[in-house]
């Protein structure tokens, strides 16, 4: 991508990219779409991180020689389970919203883990905090934004709302991310009048035909 950004105009012809860097850069694409899906878990995985790294406090640690990780330390696990426990036997939330939060507990889920840790003694802020785990979880309300279609465009605008902390849903009516972004394997044509060449929309959809070969359907072209 930053070769075709970068390369002058004038300089970029077909011979400018090989067939691999073509294949390498339409396979980033399709993972890219991929990885959307799981960015909020990709998220808490990067705050993880970001945690291990730094000298913390809170709920007592293993010690750094442990075998153990920090997220996967019965400590946390404990504190999880402790603090559903609580809130059970206060009422603040249901036997089935308890049991959920237990077995996140066990599954070792990285949001509460990271709950637990810094919020395992305040059952307020634990409660507050932990609403948006799981499926039993209360809807915060509505979505920031609704982006229609999957494509670059799509993905692009998704992933500015979510790096600002909004919510947003993504509606996508294939069976699989991408939407037509995933068909332009050889680029997206159009006809471009005003970029200083001699282009013209008649040429355009005499190409379009032609390269359509029998499968041109004349009255959408």
């Amino acid at each position: 991508a930053l070769k075709i950004l970068f390369l002058p105009r004038e300089e970029l012809i077909a011979s400018s990219l090989s067939r691999n860097e073509i294949v390498a850069f339409i396979n980033t694409i399709a993972k890219m779409s991929e990885s959307i899906k799981e960015v909020r878990e990709l998220t808490a995985m990067y705050w993880a991180g970001q945690i291990r790294s730094k000298e913390t406090t809170g709920l007592p640690m293993a010690a750094p020689s442990s075998s153990k990780t920090l997220l996967g330390s019965n400590e946390l696990v404990d504190a999880a389970v402790g603090a559903a426990a609580e809130l059970g036997r206060a009422g603040l939330i249901s036997t089935e919203r308890e049991a959920e939060l237990v077995s996140l507990s066990f599954s070792k889920d990285a949001n509460l883990m990271i709950l637990a840790k810094h919020y395992g003694t305040d059952l307020d802020k634990f409660l507050l905090h932990s609403q948006s785990i799981g499926t039993l979880a209360e809807d915060s309300g509505e979505p920031d934004a609704i982006v229609v279609g999957s494509g670059l465009a799509g993905l692009s605008a998704t992933l500015n709302i979510l790096d600002r902390g909004g919510k947003v849903i993504v509606i996508e009516k294939e069976h699989r991310l991408g939407g037509n972004s995933n068909k332009a394997s050889s680029g997206i044509n159009a006809c471009c009048p005003t970029n200083g060449t001699d282009d013209f929309v008649e040429a355009f959809r005499n190409d379009t035909i032609r390269s359509a070969g029998d499968a041109a359907q004349l009255p959408l072209i």
